[in-house]
């Protein structure tokens, strides 16, 4: 600074500060430095320290005194401020109660800046307000502090659509992933099904093949690939079987060596086919056949009563038993007529059907 600068030419000295790039000084207020040319931008202002010159007043030596200006001036603006905030509380209580899907909350009115209130700077002042940061206006603290409005009711109503929406979607996608994967493991675990030769059950029938042969092809063949067709065949000719056996078993006649055969027969089904109907036709045949053997040992003199001798399994232990006419022997023989060496009995579990047990000869001792 030279000597010959006057007081006043010191006192509107603008302030210097140093360009970033070539370290010259130049004004705070320059934005582009005139030694380099740089674009230096306006500085950025942490904090503005108002002097007491600043602020209009007068510095005594014992007391500061702000102008009555500026004093004016923060005054009006803080009645302005304590009133718009007001008003904005009053606005926000009243949307509380307004329901979610109710009416609009009631919004404030747009904080008009009343200009006209407020006192006018003086000329430094005035200069000095726009060169910190542009006129003073309460709008933009305002804005700031003001909550953003709630959103329309079609903008809730499409936001609750979409949530709904992509509800479903995940419900069915995750339905459809999981379907996805079972038949995936399904798939890889499955076992090939075998190489099973035709199942011939019908061709055997139709060729006049016997029952019990036709039923163990059925079995055979279902038990090697169980198809729904194979399943109907087996329940048929296994029908077919029992219905054959039963009525070989209920037949008026009766002959042993017809007994044996059909036992024969339920046993070699009951060994290929483990249905719960052919087991229980078997255990029926061995009824019958233990039953059956039962022998005329003696008869009274006057025939009177016999003695029979009975199988020990079936009638529960007794292996000796005596009766007359009209008794019950074996639990289902009825005893119809005693001759000399026979016996005629009635089966009154088979339609009354007519044995005649005759006397056994003894072998006499050498």
């Amino acid at each position: 600074m030279s000597d010959s600068e006057s007081p006043l030419d010191r006192s509107t000295r603008d302030e210097m500060r140093l360009c970033p790039t070539c370290r010259s000084e130049i004004s705070v207020w320059a934005t582009k430095c005139r030694f380099c040319g740089v674009d230096v931008g306006r500085p950025r202002v942490e904090e503005t320290r108002l002097s007491m010159k600043d602020l209009g007043g007068v510095r005594d030596r014992e007391k500061f005194e702000v102008s009555g200006n500026v004093q004016d001036a923060l005054k009006a603006f803080m009645e302005e401020e304590t009133s718009v905030l007001e008003t904005e509380r009053e606005a926000e209580e009243a949307g509380r109660h307004a329901s979610w899907f109710g009416r609009k909350p009631v919004k404030a009115a747009p904080r008009a800046h009343k200009t006209d209130d407020l006192p006018e700077l003086e000329g430094y002042h005035k200069d000095l307000a726009e060169s910190v940061g542009g006129p003073l206006s309460p709008r933009t603290a305002a804005a700031r502090r003001r909550r953003p409005a709630q959103p329309a009711l079609s903008t809730r109503l499409f936001t609750l659509g979409a949530v709904i929406a992509g509800l479903i979607l995940l419900y069915v996608g995750s339905s459809f992933a999981v379907a996805s994967i079972r038949e995936y493991l399904e798939a890889r675990n499955a076992v090939p099904a075998p190489d099973c030769p035709e199942n011939r059950a019908e061709m055997m029938y139709t060729l006049g093949d016997p029952v019990l042969e036709v039923l163990e092809e059925a079995v055979a063949a279902l038990r090697c690939n169980p198809s729904k067709e194979n399943l109907e065949l087996s329940i048929k000719y296994r029908a077919l079987f029992e219905f054959e056996m039963k009525n070989e078993l209920n037949k008026k006649d009766w002959n042993r060596r017809d007994l044996t055969r059909i036992s024969l027969m339920v046993n070699q089904a009951a060994m290929a086919d483990a249905h719960p109907d052919i087991q229980e036709l078997r255990k029926r045949v061995q009824r019958d056949v233990a039953a059956y053997k039962i022998m005329l040992s003696k008869v009274s003199e006057n025939e009177a009563r016999a003695t029979f001798i009975l199988d020990a399994q079936y009638s529960g232990g007794a292996s000796e038993v005596t009766a007359g006419v009209g008794e019950i022997v074996q639990g289902r023989f009825r005893i119809k007529s005693i001759d000399v060496d026979k016996v005629t009995l009635l089966d009154t579990d088979i339609n009354g059907r007519q044995v005649v047990c005759r006397k056994v000869k003894m072998l006499a001792p050498n």
